[in-house]
């Protein structure tokens, strides 16, 4: 909230009160595809679906979800709210079991591909042969040394072991589930934002994977039944060249654009008494313009910082 300038003084602003209003985009994955443990050499990165859960034989699906927050969450935006709303298309014909499945963060890359079931010789929840690049239950890329650390994916290698959020998945006419927001989903997409490179999605599977007939069929990005991810951020605050926001470790950024030859005295105070000001850094001049950042923890919920050229 920068409210004034004059001679001297580069801005003044409020660094525990500058919170601009939250915004909020929604997002269809970028990529999905299914793992299938019983056809562990085929894909379905085409298809207007992604298969989660055990089926009756008792073998096991996963989903995997990816979404870029970055085509509209700027960088440097703080993420306070995400939620997940997936519908199911179609559940096991000899029965179905209540499951609760859980969104696990990715570790590893992984290809969707662009396969498609093999119809009508095969069930279409058996996937297509896998062409290079495609993930499967083998491989995280087919055709190439890119595998899973173990077949299907193992825990804490490449993908969290813990569950970001949770919802108890059911029968079609209960669509769509809503996988609520938490500190961990939250956490993921701050990550992301933060980290794009290391931005390899979700797996959707069976907290419990035991039980069979908890195999259901979800839309994918391919379907009018798309997964939607809604997340809530505040952007970074910016004015007269200043921005001010918070890293990922939760220390307060503050960047601005250096004149050449001129040196800056950064100081913070609990109120706007002429007395209550002090020194936080002394940024010396460079002979060329840069981009300057300064990181420093916000010790009080609430403090006014200003920036000073010094004369």
């Amino acid at each position: 909230m920068l409210s004034w300038r004059s001679s001297g003084f580069v801005a003044w602003w409020l660094a525990g009160l500058m919170q601009a209003v939250a915004e909020v985009a929604v997002f269809e994955p970028v990529a999905d595809t299914t793992l299938f443990e019983v056809s562990p050499t085929n894909s379905l990165g085409g298809a207007q679906f992604v298969n989660a859960g055990t089926t009756q034989n008792y073998t096991r699906n996963r989903g995997l979800f990816r979404f870029d927050p970055l085509a509209k969450v700027p960088v440097g935006a703080r993420v306070t709210r995400v939620t997940l709303q997936i519908e199911v298309e179609r559940r096991p014909r000899d029965g179905f079991a209540a499951t609760q499945m859980g969104l696990y963060r990715m570790r590893v890359s992984w290809g969707e591909g662009s396969t498609v079931p093999r119809l009508p010789d095969t069930s279409p929840g058996l996937g297509g042969f896998a062409v290079p690049g495609d993930a499967t239950w083998t491989h995280r890329f087919y055709g190439s040394t890119n595998t899973w650390t173990q077949p299907g994916g193992a825990e804490e290698i490449d993908f969290a072991a813990t569950p970001s959020s949770l919802a108890l998945i059911y029968s079609v006419d209960d669509s769509p589930y809503l996988f609520e927001s938490t500190a961990d989903l939250v956490a993921d997409l701050q990550f992301w934002v933060d980290h794009p490179e290391a931005n390899f999605g979700w797996m959707l599977r069976s907290v419990d994977e035991g039980p069979n007939f908890t195999a259901r069929r979800f839309g994918s990005r391919e379907s009018t039944l798309t997964p939607l991810l809604e997340v809530e951020y505040v952007p970074p605050t910016t004015a007269l060249g200043l921005t001010i926001r918070r890293a990922a470790n939760g220390a307060l950024l503050i960047l601005f654009l250096a004149e050449p030859s001129r040196a800056y005295r950064l100081e913070g105070s609990p109120t706007l008494l002429p007395l209550q000001w002090f020194m936080v850094r002394d940024i010396p001049a460079s002979p060329q313009p840069r981009d300057q950042e300064v990181e420093l923890v916000a010790e009080t919920p609430q403090r006014y910082y200003r920036l000073m050229t010094i004369e």
